[in-house]
């Protein structure tokens, strides 16, 4: 009966890790879970704790049936210090474990809770380059057994098997589809085989892999410029985003590349400062995109599934574009009249699929502009913004 703390770096799985342990404990333990932030009054969470638990006894509360209770907190070191330096939330969690109980805030009546353990998480790093402090104290976190969860950022390999099977899983589903389906996503013209579709997935999965680790020895997170702090999470958002693309758009491997240079350049280089980084963060990617994808999927495979073949596989595909043919500089450059690669719903009215967005027939800024009027209608306080291309690409970004 211990009590536990889970402490990593930021997106080292320690929610996952938490959520599998509370699951597994599911015979003993009614797990209650709560989140907590620095704007959430402490309250709250006892608040929470007489809503889910059973009243047992006028001041006792518990399950009943003899069931424990797990309070499963996530982000413990986020809470911010009151006015006389205490941190309320971590206060009254050490409380319930050293008395099993609470004052009630109107009658000052002592209520007792029966069988209470805790499952805690926090960063062992709260951001690269923050100079805030963890403000969980030493008197609450004697009562936990803590357990370190390392960060996965710096083996690639530990990345690589986590997100292999996310990048292959996804195109194997998108091209084994019935007939029927087949007809209504439009995909008829551009087939592949679960070996290419696999191929190609692996590929894509190790250029975002080679991509990230080339991120991080290149753009460190400084205390100066902290928001350069990539994590894993925006691989996963990489992957979400190739995932919303419309089915209709991918029917050539030239669609694929383009889709997933969008996506990185939207994920990762957007959290660059300088136009110089983001030009030096394309030509990385693109450089990348041509050593990992297009020169494997023309050679030899490297696949690590058994096909249950005695021979030799034949390269994935042949005749492939070259890179320059698939990416050019307007496709990532900002100028006066033309806005870099961009993918969108909101080329069609109604809304269209998630799709590149063709700029000779939908200029962005006008359509952007025809928006804010629009807006402006019901809003006449609002400001008159103006839509230079820059603007324009993070704008299609966020909606």
């Amino acid at each position: 009966g211990y009590n536990v703390c889970l402490v990593g770096p930021a997106s080292s799985g320690k929610t996952i890790l938490g959520t599998e342990i509370a699951s597994r404990l599911s015979d003993i333990f009614t797990s209650i879970e709560t989140v907590l932030s620095t704007t959430a009054p402490p309250e709250d969470l006892i608040d929470m704790l007489e809503l889910r638990l059973d009243r047992l006894k006028p001041s006792l509360f518990g399950f009943r049936g003899g069931r424990r209770i797990l309070l499963y907190t996530d982000e413990i070191h986020r809470p911010a210090k009151e006015e006389y330096g205490a941190i309320g939330s971590i206060e009254i969690m050490r409380q319930l474990l050293e008395t099993q109980g609470f004052y009630d805030r109107e009658t000052c009546q002592w209520k007792s809770i029966k069988d209470l353990q805790l499952l805690v998480i926090r960063n062992s790093v709260l951001a690269s380059g923050s100079q805030k402090k963890d403000m969980s104290t030493a008197r609450f976190l004697r009562h936990f057994c803590i357990f370190s969860v390392p960060n996965p950022t710096k083996s690639t390999q530990q990345l690589y098997q986590l997100f292999r099977p996310l990048f292959c899983g996804w195109l194997e589903y998108l091209f084994q589809q019935s007939d029927d389906e087949k007809k209504n996503t439009g995909i008829t013209n551009f087939k592949l085989t679960r070996y290419q579709s696999l191929c190609l997935g692996q590929s894509l999965c190790e250029a975002t892999l080679t991509l990230f680790s080339n991120f991080l020895s290149r753009f460190p997170a400084k205390p100066e410029l902290p928001h350069y702090n990539l994590t894993p999470r925006h691989i996963q958002k990489t992957l979400n985003g190739l995932q919303m693309i419309s089915r209709k758009y991918l029917i050539n491997l030239t669609n694929f590349i383009r889709s997933w240079f969008h996506e990185v350049m939207r994920t990762f280089g957007d959290l660059l400062f300088t136009s110089h980084e983001i030009l030096k963060m394309a030509q990385l990617a693109i450089n990348i995109v041509e050593k990992s994808v297009l020169s494997p999927l023309s050679s030899q495979p490297f696949l690590e599934f058994n096909f249950d073949q005695d021979s030799e596989l034949p390269p994935p595909f042949s005749d492939l574009p070259s890179i320059d043919s698939i990416i050019t500089e307007k496709d990532y450059q900002f100028s006066k009249s033309t806005i870099p690669l961009t993918f969108g719903t909101w080329q069609n009215i109604p809304l269209g699929p998630y799709c590149e967005i063709d700029q000779k027939k939908c200029k962005i800024q006008q359509v952007l502009i025809d928006f804010q009027e629009v807006y402006r209608e019901t809003h006449p306080l609002s400001p008159n913004l103006v839509f230079f291309p820059d603007a324009c690409s993070h704008s299609t970004r966020i909606m």
